[in-house]
């Protein structure tokens, strides 16, 4: 049963004292959800008005996209860092070829794994916006391009650097594709499948420098960083993006198990302490100053990832990220620095050394 209610004589003349722009705000709300719910949208209406919309991509922007080159410079960096680490003579030829051909790869591996992708991609919020799942380019056109780049990568590291190198970028390109990618969907270890493939670039720039030879554990050492390293960085960026990975129905570790996701993610940032204790042990590439360094730096990275494991939510998950991302490039970058001022000492003391020998051939 409904009942109206009428209103009394002291509300009556309340409104009719009421200003004037306050008994235009209904119509105002009505302007504003026609606009809404106008059948050519918000987009339509401002091209209708003269409004441009958003800018569409060029076609060098898409296959620039495709490439993901805010992701490809880290591993060029860390290709480049594996070949400058590594003992011989600097040849800065033979590694801009290296750069060259690994970044073609790299743009294979990114291509190939958003063709792989696209209605997954389509899913998610961080994802819905790339070329693919726009609709701006075919999946026929996406996978030439991530093929050709694939093979021309291998085949020119190949010829103009070593087979190891080039086996060692062409295999990546493969597992990051036709094993991660599919088993984002299968379990949730493809992060360490993932952490695999990140850890793989060092070697490239290492296996470059010295004709192939991988024997020296110090490559293996840069390979073991990047290795857990990634761990908590991704587990920490999983945390921040859980929501979106359920909806693309991506099996992540901080959706089945939030307690084990943040004790391996300590786990691995106390392995990272490994790197220090091997400097302490052998003073050559990198030495005591950067045991001491490495160690400080691992020690609040860890310190990070401890309170990730204590409070589990996504401030500290944020934080975790955050510093992953100055922990990594501060500590390749001090090993960086300590191998140039071990070369500067080293040819100065071979200087000096000639120079002895020919003040002591003069007095003869």
């Amino acid at each position: 049963m409904y009942c109206l209610r009428v209103p009394s004589i002291k509300s009556v003349l309340s409104s009719a004292r009421a200003p004037l722009n306050r008994q235009q705000q209904p119509r105002t709300r009505a302007i504003n959800i026609n606009v809404a719910c106008s059948p050519e949208g918000e987009e339509g209406q401002q091209k209708r008005a003269g409004k441009p919309g958003k800018k569409e991509r060029t076609e060098f922007q898409k296959y620039w996209e495709l490439c993901k080159p805010s992701l490809g410079r880290t591993v060029l960096f860390t290709t480049g860092l594996g070949y400058f680490l590594a003992p011989g003579v600097m040849d800065w030829g033979q590694l801009g070829l290296t750069l060259v051909g690994t970044a073609m790869t790299i743009g294979s591996a990114h291509t190939l794994n958003q063709w792989a992708e696209v209605e997954y991609d389509a899913m998610m919020n961080r994802t819905r916006d790339r070329v693919l799942p726009k609709g701006e380019m075919s999946k026929q056109k996406a996978f030439a391009f991530g093929a050709g780049a694939g093979i021309l990568g291998t085949v020119l590291l190949a010829t103009t650097v070593n087979p190891m190198a080039a086996a060692l970028a062409g295999g990546n390109v493969l597992l990051y594709v036709w094993v991660y990618t599919p088993m984002k969907r299968m379990h949730w270890l493809n992060t360490w499948v993932g952490s695999v493939v990140g850890a793989i670039p060092p070697l490239i720039g290492w296996a470059a420098a010295c004709g192939g030879d991988l024997s020296d554990y110090r490559a293996w050492v840069l390979a073991w960083i990047l290795f857990n390293w990634q761990i908590p960085h991704f587990l920490a960026l999983s945390w921040s993006h859980k929501e979106d990975y359920a909806r693309a129905q991506y099996k992540m570790l901080v959706q089945e198990n939030q307690e084990l996701a943040t004790r391996l993610s300590l786990l691995h940032s106390v392995l990272l302490f490994l790197v220090p204790a091997l400097s302490a042990a052998e003073h050559s590439i990198p030495s005591y100053a950067f045991a001491m360094a490495s160690a400080s730096s691992t020690m609040y990275f860890t310190y990070t990832v401890l309170r990730f494991l204590e409070m589990k939510d996504h401030k500290t998950a944020r934080k975790v990220f955050f510093t992953s991302l100055w922990y990594l490039p501060l500590l390749l970058t001090i090993m960086a620095a300590e191998k140039y001022f071990t070369w500067r000492k080293e040819k100065k003391e071979l200087e000096e050394l000639k120079e002895n020998e020919n003040i002591e051939a003069a007095t003869e």
